[in-house]
């Protein structure tokens, strides 16, 4: 038992855990400097909960949290609660949660590649790329609860592959990305689009009667995944639904100013109305920008050079989300992709990719906003590990025959 323990993987892996949590803990009560609203808003509620079972609005035990003139999720506040119980109201306490968080992620990472793929060298290299990311470093040192989701998604995708075998596994895939919806805005939408992704890529393909019987053994999963989603669209009634609403582009904050000021320029160089409104409508304007949004998220300014829009949440604006050597680790997996080599799975975490910046892209915002696609992570490390394992052996096979 205890070779086994000490083996070269589990060590290996122990000392990626001990680098995570070295990296994301330490200092956490200066670093980042300052403190967000945001942040003392989590902290405040926390022990407000703590010391009376009310917010501070007085509301006892919300499902959606009312902040400064916004509405958050209530996840990371009520994982707070025993970080202030135990190191009183501060910075440190309020900020650990999101910590720890980040450090069980890169665990949950190597768990479920490993699941996923059953590629130990995959599995290691992708729990390493998410660990020394400068994208999950920075958004996990502080209170953001968009960290979160970069645990309970691949914590729940591990739980739901044991779950095809073992069924009480299910239960507890059904409790993680349930949880998830309540985590952070744009993780409820990822959450709806990636489970159906996750169920077709591990199809098999069964008969009337598998389906039928997959849904008896499944059962109790299904009531608690379902429990979480009635409670999510009843939050939207209680606050999440008007955040919602502010910071959508159909919303925009000049109220179609724009599109009228674009149509009447058109009507006043000579374009008849009706043609105006056919380039100039609410339809082409809410296009467009979801268009621009999405690209942005995916382009090699946000991954590589400009990174986040601003600074609040723990980011540095003007350096890449991503180190600038993974631009060869990710055309090599994609190049590796298109030529047909690829590891189990990688189709799955393409999509996974794609579908990252569509919640991010719906928004308002000043552009790359890094927290609101931080559910991108991990699937672009686990891709880029892919790379540089590629790279490795190529490079290891030229000095060979050489």
């Amino acid at each position: 038992m205890l070779k086994k323990i000490l083996s070269g993987l589990n060590i290996a892996l122990l000392l990626i855990i001990l680098f995570s949590f070295i990296v994301r803990v330490v200092g956490i009560g200066k670093y980042p400097v300052g403190f967000t609203q945001d942040e003392a808003s989590f902290g405040y509620d926390a022990y407000s909960l703590l010391k009376t079972g009310k917010d501070q609005w007085g509301v006892s035990f919300p499902l959606v949290f009312r902040s400064f003139g916004d509405f958050k999720m209530p996840l990371y506040t009520y994982l707070t609660i025993p970080s202030v119980f135990i190191f009183g109201l501060n910075e440190f306490a309020t900020r650990l949660p999101n910590a720890v968080f980040g450090v069980m992620a890169v665990l949950a990472v190597y768990l479920m590649v490993l699941e996923y793929s059953k590629d130990k060298k995959l599995a290691l290299i992708s729990s390493i790329f998410l660990a020394s990311s400068p994208w999950h470093i920075s958004i996990s040192r502080g209170a953001f609860e968009a960290n979160l989701t970069t645990f309970f998604i691949p914590f729940g995708i591990w739980c739901y592959l044991k779950g095809l075998r073992q069924s009480k596994w299910m239960i507890v895939a059904a409790i993680s990305f349930g949880l998830n919806l309540f985590s952070y805005h744009s993780a409820r939408i990822f959450t709806i689009l990636i489970i159906p992704a996750l169920i077709v890529s591990t199809y098999k393909g069964v008969s009337l009667q598998g389906v039928k019987s997959n849904i008896e053994r499944y059962l109790v999963s299904i009531i608690v995944f379902t429990v979480f989603v009635v409670l999510m669209f009843y939050s939207f009634y209680i606050g999440a639904g008007k955040r919602g609403a502010d910071i959508l582009i159909s919303n925009p904050t000049d109220n179609w100013a724009a599109v009228a000021d674009r149509r009447y320029e058109a009507v006043l160089i000579g374009m008849p109305d009706i043609i105006s409104k056919a380039f100039s409508n609410k339809l082409t304007y809410v296009t467009k920008t979801f268009v621009n949004n999405y690209l942005s998220y995916l382009s090699p300014n946000f991954f590589f050079t400009q990174g986040a829009g601003e600074a609040t949440y723990g980011m540095i604006s003007g350096r890449g989300v991503l180190y600038t050597f993974e631009i060869f680790f990710l055309l090599i997996s994609l190049y590796s992709f298109i030529k047909g080599r690829h590891f189990k799975g990688i189709i799955f975490f393409l999509f996974w990719i794609l579908v990252a910046p569509i919640p991010a892209a719906l928004t308002k915002s000043t552009g790359y906003a890094a927290n609101r696609v931080a559910i991108m992570m991990p699937s672009i490390q686990i891709v880029s590990a892919y790379g540089a394992i590629i790279l490795v052996e190529y490079i290891t096979k030229s000095i060979h025959n050489k």
